[in-house]
């Protein structure tokens, strides 16, 4: 086995550190230290591992980059396709022949706000209206019957009504018919029927 040592070649001298240099002192305290090796030879300066290494470029976009991609940004949203533009006339015959008169006098009045001579608009908003008039007024009975009120009066708030429905309903007395109501109350004949068919439907009112 000791022969495989010598095989290798001469042995390379062991080196240690250097003596450390310590306070001066008395010759009775003073301490040699006494090194047979040769000193510990060290670099004045350590190798950079990454000296080899090629630092990396980040490419930011630049100003002009930016001026360029905003065209091709609006490019794109130009060639978003547009939403047609709703035909309320057309909308407002295809409601009307569906019987669909409540849609139907809405877009009329939505017509006639622009141009109140419209005589197509006129003409289907005063048939609409006729023909919701005659089928409120065969829901309620009768316009001489008269409504009374069928909840008590401290649990009306608990119905949810609006102010066009309270202030009918605060009218509502037991004597009036509903063609009196359509009087004093002061609002349009076609939203008095329309209230007093809610209501019912409500379980506020009934009829005598």
């Amino acid at each position: 086995m000791g022969g495989d040592d010598d095989d290798k070649g001469p042995r390379k001298p062991r080196y240690s550190e250097p003596a450390m240099p310590l306070p001066p002192a008395d010759d009775a305290s003073r301490v040699t230290l006494e090194f047979s090796d040769l000193p510990l030879d060290i670099p004045l300066a350590m190798p950079d591992d990454d000296e080899d290494d090629e630092p990396i470029a980040l490419e930011l976009p630049s100003e002009e980059s930016g001026e360029e991609s905003e065209p091709e940004a609006l490019s794109l949203v130009g060639s978003r396709p547009s939403t047609p533009a709703l035909d309320l006339r057309a909308e407002m015959r295809e409601r009307f022949e569906l019987d669909d008169f409540t849609a139907a006098l809405s877009i009329a009045e939505l017509l006639l706000g622009r141009d109140p001579n419209d005589e197509d608009a006129l003409g289907i908003a005063g048939e609409s209206k006729r023909r919701l008039i005659q089928l409120y007024t065969s829901r309620l009975g009768s316009v001489a019957s008269v409504p009374i009120l069928d909840v008590p009066s401290g649990e009306i708030r608990w119905l949810g009504l609006d102010h066009r429905s309270g202030f009918l309903l605060s009218r509502i007395d037991g004597v009036h018919s509903i063609e009196e109501l359509c009087d004093v109350s002061g609002m349009d004949r076609l939203e008095v029927l329309k209230t007093l068919v809610e209501l019912r439907q409500a379980g506020a009112i009934r009829f005598e």
